[in-house]
C-alpha cells in the first residue's frame, strides 16, 4: 500500500538522526494485514496444491489445474500467468521472459521440465515470497511426479507377473492334463494285460 510519508533530519554530535512523519496512523497496521493476507494467500495455495496433486487423474489434468491453483496466489491474480512444462510437454501460457519465476522439476534425478509463473507487463513486480512458494510447489510436484511413476512401474511389473502366472497356470494344466491321460492308458494296459489268460511277450525289433 503506498503510505505517505513526511520527513525530517536533526543532526546530533554523534550523527544524522532522521525522522519520518506519517499523516495515516493507520496506514502501518493496514500494511501489515496486507502482508499477513498474502501470506495466508500462499499457505492456502500450497494447502490446495498438495489435495490437487492427490486428486488429479492424468499429468495433462495435473498441470491443467495447477496453473488455476497458483495464478490465484499471485499478488496480481487476474493478470497471472502460469506455464508448465513436463517430459518436453507445454502446459498453459508462456509469460515474458523477462518479468517472471521458475522452478525446475527434478523427478528420478533428472530435470524433466520447469513451473514458470509471471505477467506480461512489465511493470507488475513479483515478490521473493511467491518464488518461495514456488519452490515449495516444485518441490511437492517433484515428490509427487516420482511417486506416481514408481506406481506406474509397480503396476507394470505387477502385470507381467500376473501375465507369468497365467502362462505357468496353463503349463501346468497342460502337465496336469497330459499326466491324467498316461495314468488312465496305464491303467486300461494293466486292466487289459490281467484279463489276457496267456502269457504275453512283447518283442522290440530296434
Amino acid at each position: 500500500l503506498p503510505i505517505h510519508l513526511n520527513t525530517g533530519c536533526g543532526r546530533t554530535d554523534g550523527g544524522d538522526v532522521f525522522l519520518f512523519f506519517g499523516d495515516r496512523p493507520q496506514a502501518f497496521r493496514e500494511s501489515q494485514d496486507w502482508e499477513k493476507n498474502e501470506r495466508i494467500k500462499e499457505l492456502s495455495c500450497l494447502y490446495e496444491v498438495s489435495e490437487w496433486i492427490e486428486d488429479a487423474g492424468s499429468i495433462r489434468e495435473l498441470f491443467a489445474g495447477l496453473s488455476r491453483i497458483i495464478s490465484v496466489a499471485m499478488l496480481y491474480p487476474g493478470e497471472a500467468i502460469v506455464h508448465s512444462t513436463y517430459d518436453g510437454t507445454g502446459y498453459g501460457q508462456k509469460p515474458a521472459s523477462s518479468n517472471a519465476i521458475s522452478t525446475r522439476l527434478v523427478v528420478g534425478g533428472r530435470d524433466r521440465g520447469e513451473v514458470r509463473v509471471g505477467y506480461h507487463e512489465r511493470e507488475r513486480r513479483l515478490l521473493p515470497e511467491e518464488q518461495r512458494m514456488l519452490d515449495e510447489i516444485g518441490r511437492m510436484l517433484s515428490v509427487a511426479l516420482e511417486r506416481r511413476e514408481l506406481q506406474g512401474e509397480i503396476e507394470k511389473r505387477a502385470g507381467e507377473l500376473d501375465e507369468q502366472k497365467r502362462k505357468l497356470a496353463l503349463v501346468n494344466s497342460y502337465i496336469e492334463s497330459v499326466k491324467g491321460g498316461w495314468e488312465g492308458s496305464k491303467a486300461t494296459l494293466e486292466a487289459m494285460f490281467r484279463a489276457i489268460p496267456d502269457e504275453v511277450v512283447l518283442i522290440d525289433n530296434h
